[in-house]
């Protein structure tokens, strides 16, 4: 059955049939888009939400009862470090915090609890 529809050529079918396409192939591609776009926007929103939650070095001193001192100290030795460019630390923190303010008050020098620690995780 090869009948020709008058002002309706096979170029013309050929041409609507790529435009057809394209057409959901753009759709396709923003649908995508879109649809990666939203999850970046929730894993950022998501990251400022935890980030807010994080401590400042005050905050941390006064849950860990280390002092301002103390805490500089342990900096320097790489053993309380913060975690965001913005000098925050992690909440769980306050724990591995008290924990080093007992071997302080213990005697312990700070040298002796960096040995100690390399010792933890060997």
């Amino acid at each position: 059955m090869n009948e020709n529809i008058p002002g309706f050529s096979f170029s013309d079918a050929k041409r609507t049939l790529r435009n057809l396409e394209n057409r959901w192939g753009d759709e396709r591609v923003n649908e995508i888009y879109y649809r990666r776009l939203a999850r970046i926007e929730e894993q950022e929103e998501r990251k400022r939400e935890r980030l807010s939650k994080n401590l400042t070095a005050d905050e941390l001193c006064q849950l860990s009862g280390l002092t301002k001192y103390e805490l500089e100290q342990l900096e320097k030795i790489r053993l309380l470090v913060p975690d965001t460019k913005d000098r925050r630390y992690r909440p769980k923190l306050i724990g591995w915090g008290k924990k080093l303010k007992v071997k302080l008050s213990n005697g312990w020098t700070y040298e002796e609890i960096k040995t100690w620690t390399k010792g933890r995780w060997k």
